[in-house]
């Protein structure tokens, strides 16, 4: 299922271009299941402008944003729970309510669903400035590092290796492990996206 969704935000990238990047960066502030950041380093493969590519991220994760606060605000937490689940968003509001303004900058720099975040500041009313401020500290400096880091694998291959897969996959597991997101799922986007040379029954060693 999560590989397929990741062929198709591959292939629209591939086909639209900088509308396509745009539109799944826009869908991926509010309901998007596909973590865009595995989707821009594809831009740049094919050969994107750097500086156009991440125009059109920037202005997609803002405008999403804001989209998923208005959805917390007036829809409120039973239409939240009924899209993400409610162990997934009671996790994600508590961390909000505990951390504030923070813990949108921390969601932002971390793998964390931020589909969580707009819609649990929208349900909680924060202000929507301290939204937007929160995510111009941390989520898009981290698409910005992903956008480059991506392009440098994929140029390089690095990864190419069983060791290096191996340890890529393992930092990956032990970050998201304390995170309301699942790290199997992401390890096997990542497997999916970058190819790495291990067979899917070895994802089963990075999975505790």
């Amino acid at each position: 299922m999560m590989g397929a969704l990741l062929n198709l935000a591959k292939t629209t990238v591939e086909h639209y271009g900088y509308a396509g990047i745009f539109t799944l960066t826009f869908l991926d502030q509010f309901i998007l299941p596909v973590p865009v950041d595995l989707v821009i380093p594809i831009a740049t493969s094919v050969h994107l402008s750097f500086t156009k590519m991440m125009v059109g991220v920037t202005g997609g994760a803002f405008l999403g944003a804001i989209v998923g606060y208005m959805l917390g605000k007036y829809l409120g937490h039973p239409v939240a729970v009924s899209l993400f689940g409610k162990k997934t968003l009671i996790k994600g509001e508590k961390f909000i309510k505990k951390w504030g303004f923070w813990g949108v900058v921390l969601a932002g720099i971390t793998p964390f669903p931020f589909k969580i975040v707009t819609w649990t500041t929208g349900i909680f009313e924060m202000p929507l400035k301290k939204l937007l401020l929160g995510m111009f500290l941390g989520l898009i400096p981290r698409y910005f590092i992903m956008a480059y880091a991506g392009a440098l694998i994929i140029k390089t291959k690095f990864y190419a290796t069983t060791e290096m897969s191996a340890i890529i996959l393992g930092a990956l597991q032990g970050l998201t492990e304390f995170l309301p997101i699942s790290s199997s799922g992401h390890l096997i986007l990542l497997e999916q996206f970058l190819k790495l040379p291990l067979a899917a029954t070895h994802l089963e060693w990075f999975d505790i």
